[in-house]
């Protein structure tokens, strides 16, 4: 059975999430759209773990540190380049580092609760599931997934199959390796492999995603209460919580786990690799090239995209023998995620 690894970017999630250059103006949007939806608190309303304090006051912290988070997104020519020059600028900045990973993983629990997940993950989800002999759902052993995106989608349309709420259920059915944690035992079975992190809080020495944002929430009062009750918590300098997003370029790997050295580990047999929605940026192109180069057995790749044709040029600068139509192949067409003629289910 051929050896299938998806490489999944920003594009992937585009018909449910904004691309690249949308994003600073829908982060600037969601305060509109929480008026909108009438889950502005009160200035009288107190917080249950803070009565002396009104949830207006920590809801407009939020609030503030969304716009904040949209102004530098602005300046800047992504949030990736952003919180890469706040990491090159050292200790100094990693405060502001981990207010900016805070504040997106905010904004992708509130945006990713106002819509369904992209359908495409759906209709993918149905071409590649199968069944087990206990009637149960697997994934066929010989395809892997690996993901520059930091949403959770590819869950969220997980969780329509299975039945299941959790993030944290959905990841470990889809055996989603984040950067904090090592790698199974076996690279011989179905992996997801998440090179930037996921949207999720865990606590320190636990391997439990933080509680309160561990559901796929309806954009609502109670998921507002929710924000606004652990923002502060959150945020806090002595917080026992940190940001499971965290950039693969980030050289702090938490229990000695190396996500460039876990994805070689689960894809360096890959013999077909299929890249959607993902442009090979500059910043990602060193670890491209040391996950890429590694594919030994690789001899096709397809890239699909709008922007298929120019997105293939930079990928031959990160495998120049990969040259010939018959093994670079390029689709614009963008429906649906490809199912390339060599995946055997």
């Amino acid at each position: 059975m051929t050896k299938v690894t998806y490489l999944f970017g920003a594009g992937a999630s585009a018909k449910a999430l904004p691309v690249v250059q949308d994003l600073a103006w829908d982060i600037k949007n969601m305060e509109d759209r929480i008026k909108r939806n009438g889950l502005i608190f009160p200035h009288h309303e107190q917080s249950k773990q803070r009565p002396t304090i009104p949830k207006s006051h920590y809801q407009n912290k939020l609030i503030g540190d969304l716009n904040w988070l949209s102004s530098e997104t602005y300046k800047h020519a992504s949030i990736d380049t952003f919180a890469k020059k706040l990491f090159l600028r050292g200790k100094n900045e990693a405060p502001t580092l981990r207010k900016l990973k805070i504040a997106l993983s905010m904004y992708f629990v509130l945006r990713q609760s106002e819509v369904p997940a992209d359908i495409r993950y759906d209709s993918f989800l149905a071409s590649i599931l199968q069944k087990d002999d206990k009637d149960w759902f697997k994934f066929p052993e010989k395809i892997r997934i690996l993901s520059w995106n930091y949403d959770f989608q590819l869950e969220k349309a997980c969780s329509s199959y299975t039945g299941w709420n959790s993030l944290d259920e959905n990841q470990r059915f889809l055996n989603v390796s984040p950067k904090f944690f090592p790698p199974g035992k076996s690279s011989d079975e179905f992996s997801t492999i998440k090179l930037n992190g996921t949207t999720a809080f865990l606590k320190h020495a636990s391997e439990s995603y933080y509680e309160p944002f561990d559901k796929f929430f309806s954009f609502d009062e109670d998921l507002m209460n929710r924000l606004v009750e652990e923002y502060p918590r959150l945020m806090s300098k002595e917080s026992e919580f940190y940001p499971l997003l965290s950039f693969a370029w980030e050289n702090w790997e938490p229990r000695g786990n190396n996500i460039t050295k876990k994805a070689i580990f689960y894809t360096q047999d890959t013999e077909v690799l299929v890249v959607i929605g993902y442009s090979f940026p500059f910043f990602n192109r060193e670890i491209d090239r040391k996950i890429i180069g590694a594919m030994k057995n690789l001899s096709k790749v397809y890239i699909q995209s709008p922007d298929a044709e120019k997105i293939k040029t930079r990928f031959q600068t990160i495998r120049s023998d990969f040259h010939h139509p018959s093994n670079l192949v390029v689709y614009d067409e963008v429906q649906s995620f490809l199912l390339p003629d060599e995946l055997e289910l």
